[in-house]
């Protein structure tokens, strides 16, 4: 299993800051505050200081309320 943590994250209707995401075998397993999330002795970790995270599938770049003429 590995762990990002201290991020940043996006989530579809909430930021959190000090977050979490742990995943396996390339599928999240739990995200949300680093206090909240359960990270096995034995993970590998990731530190995001610093960084954003936006796990699954969020679209974090959406410019379709913008209007052009």
């Amino acid at each position: 299993m590995q762990a990002i943590i201290n991020t940043k994250l996006i989530l579809e209707d909430s930021y959190v800051w000090d977050g979490a995401v742990t995943f396996e075998n390339g599928r999240i397993v739990q995200c949300g505050k680093r206090a909240e999330v359960n990270i096995p002795a034995d993970a590998e970790l990731i530190d995001a200081q610093g960084l954003y995270t936006a796990p699954g599938l969020v679209d974090i770049h959406n410019l379709s309320l913008i209007h052009i003429s």
